[in-house]
């Protein structure tokens, strides 16, 4: 994560100072932009021919965080034409000259501009002003929390309704396919007894309240065999059917995995590139040593050195896991999915 500051006045270039010093405690790279006549008056400052809204939307498509210290209608207009998608769209926060008030303006949850506005907050001595309902209300933020551990929401919608029935009710309900740790944020009930709930899962059809928002984690390794020149049409064609089959949702794919002759295969490649995740790669002794019963082929062993790809290379993946896709082929390809054993820790 890194950000843009904007200033426009003295006493605002010293806010913003303030800001980039706290930023570069908490490990934030930052860049400090002003006007052409404050821009000499430190070092740190810049300023570019293309004025603020360039700037602005350099950050947005970079996913940076935007922080104005100015007036907050400035900061409106500035990122209005900018902004799309709750889910996508760069935190922005808006701090007044003095530093006595932090107030998130965008992307409070899921880009965590609440968070840091709270930590901001206590590094400038500044109040910050949270003015999203469920903080409000002292309640539980599923999309926040899932932006934090690096989640996937089912939906925006799903979370919206999860939300309002949490702030009427006052609860909503968890199940999780893996242990929770921690204290219950508030506001939630284990079971299924509530109207809402959300479910931690990797499955496509947990859907246990009458209003589910489910919450994805990463924790799904596929591996992958495959002839030489397979196009990325057909491995990722061909992944996603097996992940349909069997009811698991493709955003809780963190990694495709394959045996190291394959580093160079293009369409591998692409494909991970498609799902959004790394391609792991692993040699044919790593593969033996990966402790465990799999679909074994002494064809497969004679060709690239090791009993069996898919399946050693999913398990691979992940200090613990377990099968829930043992070894599927077709047409010169071969997939499995594990499932990587893991806690989850509410904080």
């Amino acid at each position: 994560m890194k950000a843009y500051i904007f200033f426009f006045t003295k006493h605002g270039g010293e806010t913003a100072l303030k800001i980039n010093e706290a930023l570069l405690q908490e490990g934030v790279e930052s860049r400090v932009f002003t006007t052409v006549r404050q821009v000499e008056k430190n070092k740190l400052f810049e300023t570019s021919p293309h004025g603020f809204s360039v700037l602005a939307a350099e950050a947005f498509s970079q996913k940076n965080v935007l922080i104005v210290v100015g007036a907050a209608g400035i900061a409106v207009r500035l990122v209005a034409p900018l902004v799309k998608r709750k889910d996508s769209d760069s935190p922005v926060l808006v701090a007044d000259e003095k530093g006595t008030f932090v107030i998130p303006l965008l992307s409070g949850h899921i880009g965590g501009a609440n968070e840091i506005a709270r930590m901001l907050a206590r590094h400038l001595g500044a109040v910050p002003v949270i003015t999203t309902a469920t903080d409000v209300n002292g309640l539980f933020a599923v999309d926040e929390w899932a932006a934090r551990k690096g989640f996937f929401l089912s939906s925006l919608k799903a979370a919206k309704d999860f939300a309002a029935s949490l702030l009427a009710r006052g609860s909503a309900g968890v199940v999780s396919d893996f242990p929770l740790t921690g204290s219950l944020p508030p506001g939630l009930t284990e079971g299924i007894h509530e109207e809402a709930g959300m479910a931690v899962t990797v499955r496509t059809d947990t859907h246990p309240f009458a209003k589910t928002v489910c919450v994805y984690p990463p924790f799904l390794h596929v591996g992958v065999g495959c002839r030489r020149g397979k196009s990325v049409e057909d491995l990722e064609g061909y992944i996603r059917e097996v992940l349909e089959m069997s009811k698991l949702s493709p955003l809780s794919v963190a990694d495709v995995n394959t045996v190291d002759v394959k580093a160079d295969e293009k369409g591998l490649i692409e494909c991970a590139e498609r799902f959004g995740v790394p391609l792991r790669t692993y040699s044919p002794g790593e593969l033996m040593k990966v402790p465990g019963i799999f679909t074994t082929s002494d064809f497969v062993r004679s060709q690239v050195g090791t009993d069996n790809v898919c399946e050693r290379a999913a398990a691979a993946a992940a200090k613990e896991s377990v099968p829930l896709v043992r070894k599927q082929h077709r047409d010169g390809m071969t997939v499995a999915v594990f499932v990587e054993k893991k806690e989850i820790s509410w904080k």
